[in-house]
C-alpha cells in the first residue's frame, strides 16, 4: 500500500473491550494522548476498534516504518464528549484535549518512500488494487448504543490550514453536528519545530446558530491573523447563512470577539470553502459560492479586497462571476496561473470547482484578475460532490487534493500533482485507500476522508489536513518528493 497504516487484528492483553480501553490514561497528563470516539479509542498513539464480523478481535492500527507519509497526528475534538445515552457512561470524561503526539515518527520523518507494490499504481477514478463495495450487498450495520445525539462535539469537519510567517500552523474547523445549533469554529496551533499540537480552543460559537467552513488569512500590514466563517440559523438550512470574522493580533494564541460581516455582496446563503489568493499587497481575492436553495440554485462568485483583507467588494455578474445556477459549480479553489507586476487586474487566474451534478472536477480560467471567468470545462479528475484543494508549490507545480472517486464514497482521499497547469495529472498517491481493507469499514456511521486542505511551508514541506471519519481532523505531513514516487496510469 502507498499508505502509511497496517491492520493488526491481534487482540491487545490491555485492551480487550471498550470499558478497558475507556479506563487507560496515561501516567502523565499529556504524555499518553487518549480520545474516545463513537467507533473507538486512541490510546498510547494507537486507534482501537472494537470487534466485528469481519475482525472477530480488537483491530490496531499501528504504524508501519519507514514511513510512506512521514508525519501524522489525529486531530481530536476539542472539548470532552458528553454523555447523551446512560448506556455510554463508561466513556465519560476520558477524552483529553491534546493532539496525537508525533514523537515516535520523528525518526522516520526523512526517510525515503517505501517501495510500491504493482497494486498500487494510481489510476484516476478507477482503484486498480481494490474492489469497490456496493450498498445493495453491504451487511446492515448494528444499531450503536452510544448514539452522540445532541452532542455537538461529537464531529469535526472542514478543517483550514495557516501557514505563518514565523513557521507555525494553525489548523480551525468545525466542531458539531452540522447545521443543528452551537456548531463551533476550533482552532489549534503546531509551533515551528513542535511535534504536538496545541490543546484546541473555541473561538465563535452561539447557540442558536451553526458556525462553519473556516477559512484564515495573514495580514503583512498589521501582523493580524482573520479567521473569517459561515453561520447559518440552526436547522434552518444554508439559505440563511452569513459570514462572520473573528480576528487574533498574537498569531493565533488568544482571539477577539466574532462579528457579522455586513458589506455589499455578503448577503444571505453565502457560504466559504477555500483559501484566499494573495496576488500582490493590495489585490487579494477570495472565492466564495452561494446556497440560496437547492442544488440547483448554487452558484459561485469572487470577492477582492485592496487592503489586505480588511474589507471585501464585488459581487454580482459584474465583477466576479465565476458559474451561474443550474451549472453546479461550487467551493472554487484557485491558483494564480502568471501575473504582472504593478498590473494585478492582468493576472491569469485558474480555478478547479467541486460539482454537485456530474461525477468530474471541472476548471475554468480567468485573464483579468478574477472579474470575470471562462465556461467551466470538465476534466479527467473524479469528483464525488465533496471539498477539493489546490495550490501552487515552490517548485511551480499544483498539487491537488480530492477523493479519487466518481460516486457518494468519501474515500480514497488522494493527492495528485501537475507541472503543466493542470492538463495533466501525471503522478497520484493516496493518502487514504479506504474500502473493506480499512479498519474503520462497518465501524464508523459516516467513514470518510474528505474535505482536505493544504499549504506549504517555507521549508518546502506539504501539509494536509482533512476530516477523519467526521470524528477528528487528521494531519499529515510530506514532501514533492512522495507525490513523484508514483505515476499515475491515465493522469
Amino acid at each position: 500500500h502507498s499508505h502509511n497504516l497496517n491492520i493488526s487484528s491481534s487482540a491487545s492483553s490491555s485492551l480487550g473491550s471498550v470499558a478497558a480501553c475507556a479506563a487507560r490514561e496515561g501516567p502523565e497528563a499529556g504524555t499518553t494522548v487518549f480520545h474516545v470516539t463513537g467507533a473507538g479509542c486512541l490510546a498510547d498513539g494507537q486507534l482501537w476498534y472494537p470487534p466485528s464480523p469481519q475482525w472477530p478481535s480488537w483491530s490496531k492500527v499501528t504504524t508501519a516504518s519507514p514511513r510512506a507519509v512521514p508525519t501524522v497526528a489525529i486531530l481530536p475534538t476539542p472539548q470532552p464528549l458528553r454523555v447523551c445515552n446512560p448506556t455510554c457512561e463508561g466513556l465519560a470524561n476520558h477524552s483529553q484535549r491534546h493532539f496525537l503526539s508525533v514523537q515516535d515518527l520523528n525518526a522516520a520523518a526523512n526517510g525515503s518512500p517505501r517501495s510500491v507494490h504493482p497494486a498500487n499504481q494510481m489510476s484516476l477514478g478507477e482503484r486498480p488494487r481494490l474492489q469497490r463495495r456496493h450498498h445493495s450487498s453491504r451487511a446492515p450495520k448494528a444499531k450503536n448504543p452510544c448514539k452522540w445525539t445532541n452532542c455537538p462535539e461529537r464531529e469535526a469537519h472542514a478543517a483550514n490550514l495557516l501557514a505563518l510567517p514565523n513557521g507555525d500552523l494553525l489548523c480551525s474547523w468545525f466542531t458539531g453536528h452540522e447545521g443543528t445549533g452551537a456548531v463551533a469554529i476550533a482552532v489549534s496551533k503546531l509551533v515551528a519545530g513542535g511535534v504536538r499540537w496545541s490543546a484546541s480552543q473555541i473561538v465563535s460559537e452561539d447557540m442558536q446558530r451553526s458556525a462553519q467552513n473556516p477559512v484564515m488569512y495573514f495580514s503583512p500590514a498589521t501582523n493580524m491573523v482573520s479567521l473569517i466563517h459561515t453561520s447559518q440559523e440552526a436547522d434552518a438550512g444554508q439559505g440563511t447563512s452569513v459570514v462572520y470574522i473573528v480576528t487574533s493580533d498574537d498569531l493565533g494564541d488568544t482571539w477577539g470577539h466574532p462579528r457579522q460581516i455586513n458589506a455589499q455582496g455578503f448577503t444571505p446563503g453565502i457560504f466559504l470553502r477555500n483559501q484566499v489568493v494573495q496576488v500582490s499587497p493590495s489585490y487579494w481575492l477570495l472565492p466564495v459560492y452561494f446556497t440560496p436553495g437547492n442544488a440547483e440554485t448554487h452558484f459561485s462568485e469572487m470577492r477582492l479586497s485592496d487592503d489586505q483583507g480588511a474589507s471585501w467588494q464585488g459581487g454580482g455578474k459584474e465583477w466576479g462571476r465565476m458559474s451561474d445556477p443550474h451549472e453546479g459549480l461550487v467551493q472554487p479553489t484557485v491558483v494564480v496561473k502568471s501575473s504582472q507586476d504593478g498590473h494585478p487586474e492582468k493576472t491569469e487566474l485558474i480555478s478547479h470547482f467541486r460539482q454537485r451534478k456530474y461525477p468530474h472536477i471541472y476548471t475554468s480560467n480567468s485573464s483579468d484578475g478574477g472579474r470575470t471567468w471562462g465556461t467551466a470545462k470538465r476534466t479527467r479528475l473524479p469528483n464525488n460532490n465533496s471539498g477539493i484543494q489546490t495550490i501552487r508549490l515552490i517548485s511551480g507545480a499544483l498539487v491537488l487534493v480530492f477523493n479519487n472517486i466518481g460516486t457518494r464514497a468519501r474515500e480514497p482521499l488522494s493527492v495528485a500533482l501537475s507541472e503543466d497547469n493542470g492538463v495533466t495529472w501525471p503522478w497520484l498517491r493516496d493518502l487514504e485507500p479506504g474500502g473493506e481493507t480499512d479498519p474503520a469499514f462497518r465501524h464508523v456511521a459516516m467513514m470518510g476522508y474528505c474535505y482536505p486542505t493544504v499549504v506549504q511551508a517555507l521549508d518546502e514541506t506539504i501539509h494536509i489536513a482533512y476530516t477523519f471519519n467526521r470524528e477528528a481532523i487528521k494531519h499529515v505531513s510530506l514532501k514533492e518528493s512522495w507525490i513523484r514516487a508514483v505515476v499515475a496510469e491515465n493522469g
